[in-house]
């Protein structure tokens, strides 16, 4: 009977979590190989993003690249967000430089990038509503 209360608590929860989630498409473009992972960090602010504190970071295999692009599905609960990413070619977990210079492709959600300075949060954020499917397009810069 305990056993039967707990599966229908897990089931119910289930449900509960994929109610106040929404699907978010993540949309890459001009990936130039199929070596290493793209690694995302999430933002809800400008705060965090300055501090380089993402709330939730993810790697996805660039296995399945087709003409530079490559499309993965997240589940976010409704509100504002950023992706800042990296193409970390290397497999080392952050971004290299040479004189200042980024040697891995890079980028940020719905942003095409261009200097040398981050964007502000204000310049990539994306909003997530509820029961909407939302699509971001993330363009990777390489110098």
């Amino acid at each position: 009977m305990k056993l039967n209360f707990f599966i229908a608590i897990f089931f119910l929860s289930n449900i509960i979590i994929s109610q106040s989630s929404n699907n978010v498409v993540l949309n890459f473009s001009n990936i130039k190989n199929n070596k290493g992972y793209l690694r995302i960090g999430l933002y809800k602010d400008d705060f965090s993003f300055k501090k380089e504190n993402p709330f939730f970071t993810k790697s996805f295999k660039k296995e399945n690249i087709i003409d530079g692009k490559l499309s993965f599905n997240m589940n976010l609960k409704s509100g504002i967000y950023g992706i800042a990413f990296l193409d970390d070619e290397n497999e080392n977990g952050e971004m290299d430089y040479s004189f200042f210079i980024p040697q891995e492709g890079f980028g940020f959600s719905n942003y095409i990038h261009s200097g040398l300075q981050k964007p502000d949060f204000d310049e990539f954020k994306f909003t997530v509503s509820k029961n909407k499917s939302t699509s971001i397009n993330l363009v990777v810069k390489y110098y």
